[in-house]
């Protein structure tokens, strides 16, 4: 079975019916699982997605929402984990000067070292920038 990477901002678009990319991102996921593809995130995806949504002083019922958001699309969506392996490959990324990881670009990293540590070539996501230097190891796919 196919496998596909879909990044945090994905699901920020899937979430929120009143995004501009929502209807967009919609299509898109259902064009992909139609066509036999296997929806995966990781334990980073959903730690972003959760830093996202309850920035500042989220009410409880705010949380409560978004707990219960992230149980119902464990229904559809694989989840997959870093460990050592991920780890290693995110080591070899920052040493490797072409690829020039530092910063925010970490967590991009992360997301490619994971993915190929379960052996999942492509990606869905928004910012296809933040993934170019990687495009030798993994297809990405852009929601824009």
């Amino acid at each position: 079975m196919k496998r596909l990477f879909v990044d945090t901002n994905v699901w920020i678009f899937l979430s929120h019916k009143d995004h501009i990319l929502h209807q967009q991102s919609v299509q898109t996921i259902q064009t992909f699982y139609n066509a036999g593809y296997n929806l995966i995130i990781s334990n980073q995806v959903i730690r972003e997605f959760l830093s996202q949504e309850l920035k500042g002083q989220p009410t409880i019922q705010k949380r409560q929402e978004t707990a219960q958001l992230i149980v119902e699309w464990r229904n559809y969506f694989s989840v997959i984990y870093d460990d050592n392996i991920a780890m290693d490959y995110l080591l070899q990324f920052v040493e490797n000067k072409e690829l020039d990881i530092s910063g925010r670009l970490i967590h991009d990293a992360n997301i490619v070292a994971t993915m190929l540590t379960h052996h999942i070539s492509e990606i869905l996501t928004h910012n296809s920038d933040d993934f170019k230097r990687f495009e030798s190891l993994i297809t990405v796919h852009t929601i824009s």
